[in-house]
């Protein structure tokens, strides 16, 4: 008869085997099948490393890991990867999944707090190791731009933030392979120069939308763009319509399941922080929830799997830094971890389409010279 409690020597803690009947306590769950014994693998629905033939999450034997064990930069579900040769501490660079590369592909970010210095280096990470592109690209220094990857085009567009620490732009630039940057003139009026707008790639219907932002001339705006490769669209206001608002992190997606540009909290310039998320379906706005996580939020990294069509948010700005993890598969957000990844704000956090993971990098925490230069890894 198996005992109901084994300690078996591993080399991240002390495992501990429990049957069916009991509740362990005070353990974290396993990620991968390496995290387990030989004779167990990891059940990818409950977490739990279970003993080989055993049906997922079924109630079979358990191995589970305590938290005593676990190595700081390891935990359920997110892993710290990359330390070597990384871009550097960086509050608000903006990334970029590239389908034809398998890269991750990060640009910009301040390099100590929102107004400057800013980094004009385009970066790219194949889940192995960081490389840069370019250190001094032509786009310049730039934070609270949008980034966003044209599958169609295979091309990434840069659109606007600031180039310094008082004016922002509203340039629009392309990035392929072969080419490298190259600056857009699009015909027609085009929105008027901003920074900390949301934006995103609408892949079923082919063009890049933009939301909001901050204007030097009347601070928060709504005013809602679209770029469809010719020239800017702007969309006439309709009702239901989200409130103006601007945010330095890279709070907006495209739900390739639900078909729509997404949006979330955000600043409307006079003290006003949000806690909703809202849909674009090219025809109008739909709420999915007003109060998501049931506190105001400002720029926490946020990004969307179109395997699972689950978002994925971290951090962000409260009370103060945040630490922690949420999803959502709908209406709302369901906290998965309170404490990993630690407190941070202004992260880029982006899915990996190649390798089913999302990759967060840098963010800030404790506000000037707190900028982080850490990757990591989530499934």
């Amino acid at each position: 008869m198996m005992p109901d409690r084994l300690k078996v020597g591993s080399p991240i803690g002390l495992w501990v085997l429990v049957t069916a009947c009991q509740v362990p306590t005070a353990v974290t769950p396993c990620r991968f099948d390496s995290d387990c014994p030989a004779e167990y693998f990891c059940d990818p629905i409950g977490a739990y490393c279970l003993s080989r033939g055993a049906a997922p999450d079924a109630g079979a034997d358990r191995v589970v890991v305590e938290d005593a064990g676990l190595s700081p930069d390891r935990h359920r579900f997110w892993t710290r990867v990359a330390d070597a040769d990384q871009p550097g501490g960086l509050h608000g660079p903006k990334a970029a999944f590239h389908r034809a590369l398998g890269q991750v592909m990060l640009y910009g970010g301040s390099t100590d707090v929102d107004w400057g210095p800013y980094s004009a280096a385009l970066w790219r990470y194949d889940g192995t190791a960081w490389t840069c592109e370019c250190a001094a690209c032509a786009p310049g220094p730039r934070w609270g731009h949008g980034l966003v990857y044209d599958a169609a085009g295979d091309r990434l567009l840069l659109y606007g933030g600031r180039a310094d620490g008082t004016s922002s732009t509203s340039d629009l630039w392309e990035w392929t392979e072969a080419g490298g940057f190259v600056q857009l003139y699009p015909s027609g009026a085009s929105p008027a120069p901003r920074h900390g707008m949301y934006a995103a790639y609408d892949e079923a219907r082919d063009r890049m939308v933009v939301f909001g932002g901050r204007r030097a001339d009347i601070g928060a705006t709504s005013d809602l763009w679209e770029y469809d490769g010719g020239q800017w669209h702007q969309i006439a206001t309709t009702v239901p319509w989200p409130t103006r608002r601007f945010d330095s992190g890279q709070v907006a997606t495209y739900d390739r399941l639900g078909r729509g540009f997404v949006i979330y909290a955000g600043d409307n310039g006079s003290g006003g922080v949000r806690d909703d998320m809202w849909s674009w379906d090219g025809v109008a706005w739909a709420q999915r929830c007003g109060a998501c996580t049931g506190a105001d939020r400002l720029a926490p990294g946020f990004a969307y799997d179109g395997t699972t069509g689950r978002i994925v948010m971290q951090g962000g700005f409260t009370t103060d830094e945040e630490a922690g993890t949420w999803e959502s598969r709908g209406a709302g957000f369901v906290l998965v971890d309170p404490i990993w990844p630690t407190a941070r704000d202004t992260a880029a956090l982006v899915y990996d389409e190649r390798r089913g993971v999302f990759v967060l990098y840098g963010g800030n925490r404790d506000g000037s010279g707190g900028n982080l230069a850490e990757t990591y890894e989530y499934r």
